[in-house]
């Protein structure tokens, strides 16, 4: 009597995947892309991370203008999007992308890049710690 076969394991073999698996791949697939920077070069996932916040601080600038509420990270006047890199990959990037390779086994650098950047984040937030700066997170 044989164990049943994983998701992880038919895709592995090169089995047979049902559509609704294939659906939640694509859409995996599709949201590892949106947040490719994560896996990118240090110097390029750098960049981005800023246009990125840069990005998200223009729309709160507009709701301010507008009166509205503003968005979460996208107030300039708090910590944003580079201060919470190591949340965002705790809680989000490093589930999915654990996910992720245990069904493509081949992707694994694509995680140790995500890993290399988040401790580049956890070094600058150590960093201000130690300058005596309280640990901005949002």
């Amino acid at each position: 009597n044989s164990p049943t076969p994983t998701p992880e394991d038919n895709i592995q073999a090169g089995g047979e995947v049902p559509d609704a698996l294939k659906t939640l791949i694509l859409q995996a697939a599709i949201k590892i892309a949106d947040i490719g920077h994560l896996y990118a070069s240090h110097d390029v996932h750098i960049k981005w991370s800023e246009r990125l916040e840069e990005e998200m601080w223009r729309q709160g600038d507009v709701e301010k203008q507008r009166s509205m509420k503003v968005s979460f990270l996208m107030d300039r006047d708090k910590p944003g999007v580079t201060k919470s890199q190591p949340g965002f990959v705790d809680f989000v990037v490093r589930p999915l992308f654990e996910t992720w390779v245990a069904c493509f086994p081949k992707c694994q650098t694509l995680m140790d890049r995500v890993e290399a950047n988040y401790h580049y984040w956890k070094l600058k937030e150590q960093e201000q710690i130690a300058e005596g700066a309280p640990a901005e997170t949002p």
